[in-house]
Formats: structure tokens, C-alpha cells, sequence
């Protein structure tokens, strides 16, 4: 692993060294700061010795979590294939992220306007890269038949758009277990602009669904895990998630929100637990329940 390291170092030294970087080198450049990230979290989390404290957190929020959600079974409906067109997808993105707040949709239009550069459309991951030292973010997205297509679209935007916001937030490791929080909260606020906006009300419903078994999965994991290294993706995403809902379901969420992005988290821990001074984790999970369980009957029949 050290001499990977090393070469990963190398590398990203060379590539910054050149004066100037194409599309690709850029891309290269935040695809090796990423694989370095992975390995500085490691490196960070291996000795430190808050993580048994949080993960003890996690591990309650999820226990908490799963009680309530055990005995529910939103089911999967198979549905029609959608083909959006990358253009079809951004301007019903576009016309979202235009009812939002005016910092959020500054930060969007700020990408949106470059969305020529910054956006690749491939058959792998869906992921965002935001280098610092170009001030400029990177947005891969998976292109399938599915709504999971647009989700996702928003769902990347989205992180490139708290980079925008506070460029340390996707960096910065201390916001590491709250940093999908951005892009879950307009991931689920956008769902609900498609139920409104009677957008493929279905495949949106089945979306919704698909994420949240993906998040109750995560939680179970938690539960059966005894370290946070173990688990550490569905540590990320789970927390997040339950920021995420707690600030969907209140009427300042959007404010909240902006104000977690732009905090400071002075460690791990802190940054884990930071969003508790506006919101209480599972306090509207019942309720938010009640409503996928609305919907589900609506459209799910």
C-alpha cells in the first residue's frame, strides 16, 4: 500500500507540475486525489481514538432506526424503461434547482453554466471530484433506462454544489459522516418535484424506494458491525441519511442545511454530531414512513 501511495503521490505531483491540463488530465488529477483521500482516512481513522465513540452513536441511530422501520415492506414495482436524453434530464433538473433558495440555486447555476465541461456520461459509477487548486468540479454520471439516471444527476450536482458553497466540505475529512447530506436532501426534494409535477410518478416512487432499502441495508450493517472501519461507506451514507430526512421534513430545513455546509468541524466526532444543534436524528422517521407508505398505495397498486 505504501509504494501505491508513493505513486499515487508522483503522479498527482506531475500532473500539477504542467502548466495546463485538458479535460482528461483534470479528471485523471481528481480520480488520484480521491484514491489518496481513501488512503489519508484510513491512515486518519486507524489511529484515532474517537471512532469507537462514534460508532457507538451510529450504532444506537441505527438500532433506533431499524425498530422502526422492521415490519415495513415497501415493495419494488417493475416499471417502464425511460430513455432521458442527458439535455431532457438537465433541463427538468434545471427547472428544480430554480425553486430552491437563492444560495443553492446560485451554486447551481454556477455548474450549470459549464455543464459542457464538467459533466461525462459513461456506464460506470455516478461520482463527483471537486479539485481544489482549478476551483472546479467534475461530475461522472451512470446512463441507464431507469429514474435512477436523474436521481443521480441531481443527487452529483448537488455535491458539486456544496463544493461551490464551502469548497472544503467534500474535502475536508471532519465533515466525512454528514458529507451526502447535500445530495440525499435535494435527491428526496426533487422526488417530490416529480410526484407534483406528475413527472413518471412510478418510477419515481420505485426510486425512492430502491434508496431507502439501500439505506436500511446500510443500517443493518451498522448493527451487525463491531468497528466503523468495517462499514465505513454505510456509515457515511446512513448518517447522512438521517440528517438528510430530519431536514426534508422540516420547514427550515433549507436553511439548516446551508448553515451545516458552511460550518467548520474541528474533528471527526464533531462533524459527525454537528447537525444535532438543528435537527434530532429519527425524530420524523415515523413520519416520513407514513408517507413513502401514502405514495406507496397511490402508485404502487
Amino acid at each position: 500500500m505504501a509504494w501505491n501511495y508513493r505513486l499515487i503521490e508522483k503522479r498527482i505531483f506531475d500532473l500539477e507540475c504542467k502548466p495546463s491540463l485538458d479535460t482528461k488530465e483534470k479528471i485523471a488529477l481528481a480520480q488520484l486525489r480521491y484514491l489518496l483521500g481513501i488512503y489519508d482516512n484510513f491512515m486518519f481513522f486507524k489511529y484515532q481514538k474517537s471512532d469507537e465513540q462514534i460508532f457507538s452513536i451510529l450504532q444506537e441511530r441505527a438500532t433506533i432506526y431499524n425498530d422502526i422501520w422492521k415490519d415495513e415492506k415497501l415493495r419494488l414495482k417493475k416499471t417502464q424503461e425511460v430513455d432521458f436524453s442527458l439535455d431532457e434530464a438537465l433541463e427538468i433538473m434545471h427547472d428544480f434547482y430554480m425553486e430552491q433558495s437563492d444560495t443553492f440555486k446560485k451554486a447551481f447555476l454556477q455548474l450549470f453554466k459549464e455543464q459542457s465541461n464538467i459533466i461525462n456520461v459513461s456506464d460506470s459509477d455516478s461520482y463527483t471530484f471537486y479539485i481544489s487548486i482549478f476551483k472546479q468540479t467534475y461530475i461522472n454520471i451512470t446512463k441507464d433506462k431507469t429514474m435512477n439516471f436523474l436521481s443521480d444527476l441531481v443527487h452529483e450536482f448537488a455535491h458539486g454544489m456544496a463544493s461551490v458553497i464551502n469548497e472544503d466540505f467534500n474535502n475536508n475529512k471532519n465533515y466525512s459522516l454528514i458529507t451526502e447530506v447535500n445530495s440525499i436532501y435535494f435527491q428526496k426534494k426533487f422526488l417530490d418535484y416529480l410526484f407534483k409535477n406528475n413527472i413518471y410518478p412510478e418510477l419515481a416512487l420505485n426510486e425512492e424506494i430502491r434508496y431507502d432499502k439501500f439505506i436500511n441495508s446500510a443500517g443493518k450493517s451498522i448493527i451487525n458491525n463491531k468497528y466503523l472501519l468495517d462499514c465505513w461507506d454505510e456509515c457515511t451514507y446512513f448518517n447522512s441519511f438521517l440528517v438528510a430526512i430530519e431536514l426534508y421534513m422540516n420547514e427550515n430545513g433549507l436553511d439548516y442545511l446551508e448553515k451545516i455546509l458552511l460550518e467548520t468541524p474541528q474533528d471527526i466526532y464533531e462533524g459527525a454530531i454537528a447537525p444535532d444543534k438543528y435537527i434530532e436524528v429519527n425524530k420524523n422517521i415515523e413520519n416520513y414512513q407514513k408517507k413513502l407508505i401514502i405514495l406507496n398505495n397511490q402508485y404502487n397498486k
